[in-house]
């Protein structure tokens, strides 16, 4: 199932089109955006010290609270200034392979990560976006699948290229979604169980943030999954995004 929709809504104000109100809240997110991953950036560091003071304290699960914490105001940023704009992007070469040798280097550095995480290249074509946004979709579509397959289970990315564009894939062994939740995976703080989200942790945004990051790059998401076998998110982008700068090869 493919999944798409307009982009929600934008922040307006008194002028032509909200314009000035827009670009006064613009300046204010910017602001927001840049407080909040300082604070992000100077919890990461100190982290491991954090963590050894709470857990002496007998707060074990205040590690995963801050965690969750912090993840969730960068991204409620983050989804915002997405929302603000429905404008298409044009950005630079993105290199696709580095991006997902990159990803799977986190899984894998995760205290606990499914047996076998697999990167599957079948074009080393760019992709034509920003880096920034094509990064953190990615990378939320990864955590997801990390956090909701088992220890023995498997994760594969994939990027290939054919006439109809660009696509890129993350594959799980996970417990997979009931069908009737999937068109609404997109939805702000939507969660298909909320016991097993507690769980994991998250915002209930990565996948909302994915949807408007693909709306600005063309591109759209399709949603497969099996219960008890696993699922496939896909991102499809057009033709007009990959850049074949070098020639194809499969790896």
């Amino acid at each position: 199932m493919r999944l798409g929709g307009a982009v929600g809504w934008s922040w307006g104000g008194t002028g032509p089109a909200g314009t000035v109100g827009t670009v006064r809240m613009d300046r204010v997110l910017e602001r927001q955006i840049h407080e909040v991953e300082e604070w992000h950036w100077w919890y990461r560091g100190r982290r491991r010290i954090i963590a050894a003071l709470v857990r002496g304290l007998g707060l074990a699960p205040g590690v995963q609270i801050l965690d969750a914490g912090c993840g969730s105001g960068r991204n409620m940023l983050e989804l915002s200034r997405l929302e603000q704009s429905s404008e298409p992007v044009a950005g630079e070469p993105i290199d696709v392979p580095a991006l997902l040798a990159m990803l799977r280097k986190d899984v894998l550095a995760r205290p606990v990560h499914p047996r076998e995480v697999r990167v599957r290249l079948d074009s080393d074509a760019l992709l034509l976006g920003v880096e920034s946004e094509i990064h953190s979709a990615f990378s939320n579509l990864v955590d997801n699948a990390a956090k909701y397959t088992p220890a023995d289970g498997a994760i594969e990315m994939r990027w290939w290229v054919d006439e109809d564009g660009g696509h890129f894939s993350v594959t799980d062994t996970g417990i997979g979604i009931p069908s009737e939740h999937i068109p609404r995976l997109t939805e702000r703080f939507y969660r298909v169980d909320q016991g097993r989200s507690r769980a994991t942790g998250g915002s209930g945004l990565g996948l909302a943030i994915v949807k408007h990051v693909l709306q600005r790059h063309g591109a759209e998401l399709e949603v497969r999954s099996t219960i008890g076998k696993g699922s496939t998110f896909s991102c499809h982008f057009p033709p007009q995004r990959v850049h074949l700068a070098r020639a194809a090869t499969a790896v």
